[in-house]
């Protein structure tokens, strides 16, 4: 069962026309730093890996999962990483940054309703280009 960050951007993107996504998980055999949370957004490959969030403390993706993220930058995906601002700030849901960037009007959709090719990778997640660390 995903946690409930986790399961917040799952039923937010599954909610949405176009929208689908499944929680990883990791075992024994499988790559390491998969991030947790594999999604397809009106064509848009996304990777979210979902940090649990502590006060005064930064958190940061470990080395395998920054690797995975890159990886996924360099072939033209979305990658995301940091603790959710509704896990944080008990915003609604309608207020975090997964509904907001995937919000018809949002700078990173097209007049269409699908993500810009230029805008969509600088939303306010600030996915790209990925030097270290990112959040949400």
């Amino acid at each position: 069962m995903p946690s409930p960050p986790s399961r917040r951007i799952i039923n937010e993107i599954r909610s949405r026309d176009q929208g689908w996504a499944v929680k990883f998980a990791a075992s024994g055999v499988t790559e390491r730093g998969v991030p947790d949370i594999i999604a397809c957004y009106r064509g848009a490959f996304v990777a979210f890996e979902v940090k649990a969030y502590a006060p005064g403390r930064k958190v940061k993706p470990s080395t395998h999962q920054q690797a995975q993220m890159e990886r996924i930058v360099q072939s033209k995906g979305l990658a995301f990483t940091g603790p959710p601002p509704a896990h944080h700030s008990f915003a609604p849901i309608e207020k975090t940054p997964v509904a907001c960037a995937f919000s018809k009007g949002h700078p990173s959709m097209s007049e269409d309703g699908t993500l810009h090719p230029q805008l969509g990778r600088r939303s306010h997640f600030q996915p790209v280009p990925f030097k270290g660390r990112h959040s949400w």
